[in-house]
């Protein structure tokens, strides 16, 4: 986790940001968490060290813009991943409609056809996609028993 943070420090002063203290709050909390987070929750994992609301916000939106986090939006939520240290770098997002829990699904086969789909799908429109986001709602398997 060390190496990860201070890799992550490193970056963000590539890019001229200060690694401040609670800066490194945020980027431990998600290092710590396998989970995607909602802006609420990762405050609620941060807040003990001194970190607002608003630090954590403002924080949000500047990891974004700068390639480190990535924002999914589902059901007007929104929820924050680790994008820099992601071992699935494309995959699909499964919501449960019953209980919310987000799930990522990175089957291999399944990744292939996305970026075959994406292909088709830039050189009939004549278009460059710089992101692919797919998320499918059902009910997971807790939640069906």
């Amino acid at each position: 986790m060390e190496d990860q943070i201070k890799n992550l420090t490193a970056i963000l002063e590539r890019k001229n940001i200060r690694p401040t203290p609670k800066r490194k709050e945020i980027l431990k909390a998600f290092v710590n968490t396998n989970n995607h987070l909602k802006p609420e929750e990762l405050y609620n994992l941060v807040k003990n060290k001194g970190v607002g609301l608003a630090t954590t916000y403002r924080n949000l939106e500047l990891l974004k813009k700068n390639g480190i986090i990535k924002e999914i939006k589902i059901d007007n939520e929104r929820y924050y991943e680790l994008k820099i240290y992601s071992q699935k770098c494309l995959h699909i997002h499964l919501k449960c409609s019953t209980c919310g829990s987000i799930y990522d699904c990175a089957e291999t086969g399944l990744v292939l056809n996305m970026l075959k789909l994406q292909s088709f799908v830039e050189s009939l429109y004549d278009f460059e996609a710089v992101d692919l986001e797919i998320v499918m709602e059902g009910v997971c398997k807790k939640c069906r028993r």
